[in-house]
């Protein structure tokens, strides 16, 4: 009976170490698992494609250029024309006049033109002949000159300058107010000066102003 037993002791030995084999090579190789997933709170996915972002809005005084896409810059403002530039002013015409006191009293008034280089002026003159312009005029006064010249420098004229052209008729009117501290103070004069027998070289002329300052004397 011992030696029985004896016997199989190897027997029981090498199967209880094969079970431990087994099971100790059951617990080294696991089965695999599935793929691992994917962390909580993982990466978003890339945003989709803008939109394409609207025309910009017009410029002041030009087209704003096409938007860029998802809420694309509106476009830049065209630049505005360059406002235009007005004409350039000539220089005004003006009127001035003066006196001369002595054997006849006369009263000159001349019309200023810089653009045209020119004056026009015409002279009355205190006396008993009688008036041969078309001119209405105070009682005993008459046109004694009337012209036209290019010497602007100096149109306060008692008498026509060398060169100077002479009107041969006038129409329209003139008066004058008369002071204290000077013989006459201003005259209010509506004459066309008219040109003939020169072949129509020399269109009317025109001597319009109102109040115009004859105070001071002739030079």
């Amino acid at each position: 009976m011992t030696s029985l037993l004896r016997q199989r002791a190897p027997i029981a030995t090498l199967g209880l170490g094969l079970l431990l084999i087994v099971g100790c090579s059951d617990k080294a190789a696991p089965a695999d698992g599935g793929a691992a997933g994917a962390p909580a709170g993982g990466r978003s996915g890339g945003g989709g494609a803008g939109a394409t972002g609207g025309g910009g809005a017009t410029g002041a005084a030009g087209g704003g250029g096409a938007g860029r896409g998802g809420g694309g810059w509106g476009g830049a403002a065209g630049a505005g024309g360059a406002a235009g530039l007005g004409g350039a002013g000539g220089a005004a015409v003006s009127y001035s006049g003066c006196n001369f006191i002595g054997g006849v009293d006369r009263i000159s008034v001349a019309k200023r033109d810089p653009a045209r280089s020119l004056c026009a002026v015409i002279v009355f003159a205190d006396g008993t002949s009688a008036n041969p312009s078309g001119v209405t005029l105070p009682q005993n006064w008459k046109v004694e000159f009337a012209f036209i010249t290019t010497s602007v420098g100096a149109c306060e004229l008692r008498a026509p300058p060398t060169g100077a052209a002479r009107s041969t008729s006038q129409t329209g009117t003139a008066s004058w107010k008369t002071g204290t501290a000077a013989p006459f103070t201003t005259a209010d004069v509506d004459v066309v000066l008219h040109f003939t027998g020169d072949g129509g070289a020399i269109p009317d002329e025109a001597i319009r102003a109102t109040g115009v300052d004859v105070s001071h004397a002739c030079q």
